[in-house]
């Protein structure tokens, strides 16, 4: 048997022995010794020196951090530098690099970023990006990079420049932008845009506004309009007025690689920007598959007592009336219940259930109905609430969705007609085999046991659904 250790990881180098080094002579002797060091495969000499000295640096990121100028020239090469800076870089974003780390090392990375001459290579692409994540992470943080920043905002808007291409065809555009150093330099460019408009309480700035017109301007680049569309919300809340001069490329819901239809899947929720879209390509952009965040979007904007979409029954009977709407409808109210069940807040409780009895009084298609089921999860509502409006839901859609969950929920409450009806109908809709299919009866079977011995509609339902599943001895027990 093999056992795999560090020292075979990294070809031949040991982790234990650099890390001792670096305790007794610092940090740039050792990055010096590591970047000459043998390896037991040169193919991929450089490769294995990156992955431990991303190893050493997580081990004390604060000590590594210390002089990253001095670093980053020990360590001589774009594979061994984007390795140093990303470490840190990760470092950052999960709290071990102190605040105050930060800009230094964004600037020592810049200084070492790759001229235009060494700009080919899959290590000097590594490191651009490395350099864009740290850019980018400081002005996100609020941070100024006062001593390079001018000098940064030209090599982004280079790195943009010549990463965008006209290309309509990736699968999934924003995806295959992220590892792309164009793309990375394009939200690297927004975040210090952003930040501008932070500081100066103007709008956008210009080589910012220039690099987005351009490629609003090109023949499309569904790569860069993806990362457009990723950040609408932040640009249109910035400066909405620059997305109102640029609506027909922004907001434009006509093609999958408009912005808005990224941001409708994968952007940050912005009510005011929903409002903005038009309906009809929305309610058609809701329905689409993997519309899940749009989705989401919806209803969180439904949830507005300002109503920005206009009254919640039309827009949800408007939605329903779209190809693939009914589904739409229902995967909505499914979501929105398992969003409510984990926030476990009573105002969002009342309004998703004002939203749910919109639904109700909107008279949608029944199906619209069966992500509703789903609601038996939501313990923030109230359990009258609920009763009464899985209840009404069950008169337009019996078969909704858990079923067997909602039977368990029912039977806290045997002495509610409402709960024996929701029990009677999970039986006679729901899940026909399997284990929820036992759970549905074991808590059928548990509220007619402790349900009152009454001659009422809702009781006889239950007791025949009992018969009808095959639990005949718990529907004669008394």
């Amino acid at each position: 048997m093999k056992t795999t250790t560090s020292w075979v990881a990294y070809g031949g180098l040991s982790l234990e022995a650099f890390t001792a080094q670096a305790r007794a002579e610092g940090t740039a002797a050792t990055v010096t010794a590591l970047a000459a060091a043998p390896v037991n495969n040169e193919d991929y000499a450089d490769e294995d020196r990156a992955g431990l000295l991303g190893e050493l640096v997580a081990q004390d990121p604060q000590a590594w951090a210390a002089d990253p100028a001095v670093i980053a020239a020990a360590a001589q090469r774009p594979a061994l530098q984007a390795a140093y800076f990303n470490a840190l870089h990760f470092a950052a974003g999960s709290g071990r690099l102190d605040a105050g780390a930060l800009v230094p090392v964004a600037e020592a990375a810049f200084a070492v970023r790759p001229q235009e001459q060494e700009g080919d290579g899959l290590e000097a692409e590594q490191l651009q990006l490395v350099i864009s994540n740290l850019l980018h992470h400081a002005w996100d943080n609020g941070m100024s990079l006062q001593a390079v920043e001018a000098d940064a905002v030209t090599w982004l808007r280079g790195l943009v420049t010549g990463w965008s291409t006209p290309r309509l065809d990736t699968p999934s555009p924003l995806t295959a932008a992220s590892t792309a150093p164009g793309a990375s330099a394009l939200l690297s460019l927004t975040a210090w845009g952003l930040h501008h408009v932070g500081q100066t309480r103007e709008g956008l700035p210009e080589p910012l506004t220039a690099t987005l017109e351009e490629l609003l301007g090109a023949e499309p680049d569904d790569q860069a309009l993806a990362v457009i569309g990723f950040c609408l919300a932040q640009l249109h809340g910035r400066d909405p007025a620059w997305t109102t001069s640029h609506a027909d490329t922004l907001l434009s819901l006509d093609h999958a690689w408009r912005p808005a239809r990224v941001w409708l899947t994968r952007g940050r929720p912005d009510a005011a920007l929903l409002a903005r879209l038009e309906r009809t390509g929305l309610w058609h952009a809701l329905c689409a598959p993997g519309a899940e965040g749009a989705l989401d979007k919806a209803f969180l904007t439904l949830l507005d007592d300002s109503e920005p979409l206009g009254p919640t029954g039309e827009f949800l009977a408007h939605l329903a009336d779209c190809p693939g709407g009914i589904e739409a409808v229902s995967e909505m109210l499914s979501r929105l219940a398992t969003y409510t069940s984990h926030m476990a807040s009573s105002e969002v409780a009342e309004r998703a259930a004002a939203l749910w009895r919109a639904a109700l009084e909107a008279r949608l298609a029944p199906a619209a109905l069966r992500g509703a089921g789903r609601f038996a999860f939501a313990d923030i509502l109230d359990e009258n609430t609920w009763l009464e409006f899985t209840a009404a839901t069950l008169t337009q859609q019996p078969d909704l969705e858990d079923a067997d969950h909602a039977a368990e929920r029912a039977a806290r409450s045997p002495h509610s007609p409402s709960a024996q009806l929701i029990a009677a109908a999970a039986l006679d809709h729901g899940s026909l085999e399997g284990y929820r299919r036992i759970r549905t009866v074991r808590h059928a079977a548990a509220l007619y046991a402790g349900s009152p011995v009454q001659d009422t509609p809702e009781r006889e339902a239950l007791r025949v659904a009992l018969i009808n599943a095959g639990a005949i001895d718990d529907a004669y027990r008394n």
